[in-house]
């Protein structure tokens, strides 16, 4: 409009002019004065054309000027401001590496800049005027980004916060924004003034290292190892709780000390103290190379000892100055003992007859047998061709209580069940009790005249017995015993020709019952990760126990192998570990998952993976894990995994999993009819699941509906 109110100024002011100068060439006639000057002499019949065509120029040129003036003075109003406006402040705030916005009073975006419509994927249309709110703040926060509006539409002072915004593809971003409110003269917020840092990044790696600082400790606690830091002069940092186990010594008894201060000298295994320089910390420090599987000697002044083994690493900086080391430690003493032991057995072995030798090493080939207790009975039919005699018996020690593990003779199999059951109070049997009490061997020439002697109906037959206790490192780990129809059947020569086989058995018993302890702490560590999942997740109670169960009776279906069906056991119990870290609003949600809740549900199988993935099993648990949503369509997640891309125990662990869950309650549906369940399997077998697999799952499940506890061969 300004314009064209200017055009018609212009327009009247020309007119004005050819006008006035007309009149005056009337009075003066001074265009005749310019033809002159100019030598230009025109007809009598052109001099009111050439005439009125000069002065309608004359005109024109005046009015061109003004023109000219007036446009260079509105320049300089207003250009000047348009260009500070459009060119420094649009260009410099649309191309700085930074967010920055303004947001009205009500809550709509007035302006956002370029930056941050990049990283958002928006079009400026689609967010100016509209709720700031509403398009980029998660619903978890808008209340907290309310009350820092409210604040500042009260105080003019600047706020600093971080939260996340939503970009327009729904992922999310974290900032860290600087906030001020512009207020006018009367002191009433205008509008407010965002400047915002992306730091997703940061945010990311702060989360990442949370995550495995948490694993690192977890592993620190619960590994069956010690840890131990040093800093760069060789005093005790940090330890875990099994390092104070095997030193014997609480933490702050330890910290800030060395090796070699009082409680203990550090030897070697020949009992050598050892210098600052040969230790592992010395070593290390001299060489800035990692040392593994050292072997050291522990001796306190008391005379007791420890043997370790050590895995020692330095700590070093960015300028390759050593810090500190960090070792891992394990107490190796009854290894190193058994290994004494089996030196001491073994010469004395070569001392033996040829039989003898040959006898021994018939025993320790039994040990590649699966079953221990066919293992024991197949060592007293070897004997039995040695040291003839009617029935003989191998019994292991449990507490106050004599079990009975195997059985050789006894005349028939009803003999054989009787003698197996017997399940003895050891006080009840004074010999068995002498025995293992003094660790010495009892014969009994005449079981008639042996008050000692518990008598058993069925087994009056019995006139002669001998008991020999089976004892390692001066513990006793229960008996062998012989019994005969015969008086006098046994004596100090029946024990010689047996003896090595006693040590045999000893050493066999010893490293047997060591294996089902490791056993022991194994599954206790997997049921405490079982119990830490249903804990956060407490509508899947016994859910991976059931998963387990039936993956176990599905892998047997299927004839896989003891080791393979173990592996899938283990890795049935632990399959959700990863579930741990999703929040427990999200895991017990009645509801429909939204796609980032379920985006995070769908994480726990990568979570899992990376918490079992460090733990030293002797199968690949955490593969599984990791692959137990792998589809064999290539639909599952995390990797999209496709038919025998993905191992077979996984597949098995996804029917099984699959199967339990469409079976049992969860809080956002009932639990589905076991037709339904079934239907399900029969529908997208060959599409999601493995076909052989739904085939044996199938079979278990409508020959036993309700699983019990599989039982697993020793």
């Amino acid at each position: 409009m300004r314009g064209k109110r200017k055009n018609i100024v212009f327009f009247l002011i020309s007119f004005i002019l050819l006008s006035f100068l007309m009149i005056a060439n009337k009075l003066y006639n001074f265009s005749s004065i310019i033809f002159n000057f100019l030598s230009f002499h025109p007809d009598e019949a052109w001099i009111d054309l050439y005439t009125n065509l000069l002065l309608m120029s004359l005109a024109a040129l005046i009015t061109l000027l003004l023109f000219i003036i007036t446009l260079r003075e509105d320049r300089v109003e207003i250009e000047k401001p348009k260009i500070q406006d459009k060119d420094i402040m649009s260009n410099l705030v649309d191309e700085m590496p930074v967010f920055f916005v303004t947001i009205n009073k009500d809550g709509t975006t007035r302006y956002i800049n370029k930056t941050m419509l990049i990283a958002t994927g928006f079009q400026i249309s689609e967010v100016v005027q509209r709720s700031f709110e509403e398009i980029f703040i998660i619903p978890e926060q808008q209340k907290m980004i309310q009350n820092i509006m409210l604040s500042l539409h009260k105080e003019d002072k600047p706020t600093y916060n971080d939260n996340i915004i939503l970009t327009k593809d729904g992922q999310e971003l974290w900032v860290r924004w600087y906030s001020r409110s512009v207020f006018n003269d009367s002191g009433e917020m205008q509008y407010l003034i965002s400047i915002g840092v992306d730091i997703t990044a940061q945010r990311k790696s702060e989360y990442e290292l949370d995550k495995q600082q948490k694993i690192e400790q977890l592993l620190f606690e619960t590994i069956p190892i010690g840890i131990i830091f040093r800093d760069k002069s060789g005093r005790i940092d940090y330890l875990n709780e099994q390092a104070e186990i095997v030193m014997g010594l609480k933490s702050e008894e330890l910290k800030g000390k060395k090796f070699n201060d009082p409680q203990f000298t550090v030897c070697n295994l020949k009992g050598n103290p050892l210098s600052e320089e040969q230790q592992s910390f010395g070593l290390v420090e001299k060489s800035l190379k990692p040392l593994y599987g050292l072997e050291q000697l522990l001796k306190w002044p008391d005379g007791n000892i420890k043997f370790i083994s050590l895995n020692v690493a330095p700590i070093i900086d960015d300028n390759g100055v050593m810090q500190g080391t960090v070792a891992s430690f394990s107490d190796i003493t009854e290894q190193k003992l058994e290994e004494q032991e089996r030196e001491r057995l073994y010469l004395l072995e070569k001392e033996q007859s040829r039989r003898i030798v040959l006898e021994n090493k018939m025993i320790y080939d039994l040990i590649s047998e699966e079953d221990f207790s066919s293992k024991l009975t197949h060592v007293l039919e070897i004997i039995a061709q040695i040291m003839p005699h009617d029935g003989s018996d191998i019994t292991l020690l449990d507490n106050n209580r004599i079990d009975v593990i195997a059985i050789y003779g006894y005349k028939d199999s009803a003999s054989h069940d009787i003698v197996k059951n017997l399940r003895k109070n050891l006080n009840s049997y004074t010999v068995e009790q002498v025995v293992m009490l003094n660790k010495t061997p009892i014969f009994i020439p005449d079981t008639n005249q042996e008050s000692r002697w518990v008598k058993t109906p069925g087994f009056e037959w019995i006139r002669s017995a001998m008991k020999i206790p089976l004892v390692f490192e001066g513990k006793a780990l229960g008996t062998i015993g012989f019994t005969s129809e015969k008086l006098n059947a046994f004596n100090e020569e029946s024990l010689s020709k047996i003896e090595s086989f006693v040590h045999g058995l000893s050493i066999v018993i010893h490293n047997h019952q060591n294996y089902q302890q490791l056993l022991k702490t194994r599954n206790d560590i997997i049921s405490t990760i079982t119990k830490l999942v249903e804990i956060r997740d407490p509508y899947t109670h016994g859910h991976q126990e059931e998963v387990s169960k039936l993956a176990t009776a599905i892998a047997q279906e299927m004839g896989l192998d003891k080791n393979t069906i173990e592996t899938i056991r283990v890795a049935s119990l632990v399959h959700d570990i990863g579930k741990t870290i999703i929040p427990s609003e999200i895991l017990n949600k009645p509801g429909k998952l939204t796609e980032l809740e379920y985006g995070l549900v769908k994480h726990h199988a990568q979570s899992g993976y990376e918490i079992l993935k460090d733990i030293s099993f002797t199968s690949p648990i955490a593969e599984i894990v990791y692959q137990h949503h792998e589809k064999i369509n290539g639909s599952g997640y995390p990797r999209g995994l496709k038919g025998n891309e993905i191992m077979l125990e996984a597949r098995i662990l996804l029917v099984a999993d699959v199967y339990e869950a469409m079976s049992s309650h969860r809080p956002y549906r009932p639990a589905l009819s076991r037709t339904e369940t079934e239907e399900e399997l029969e529908k997208n077998k060959g599409i999601l699941y493995d076909p052989e697999v739904v085939d044996a799952c199938l079979k278990v499940i409508r020959r036993n509906p309700v699983l019990s506890p599989p039982v697993l061969p020793d």
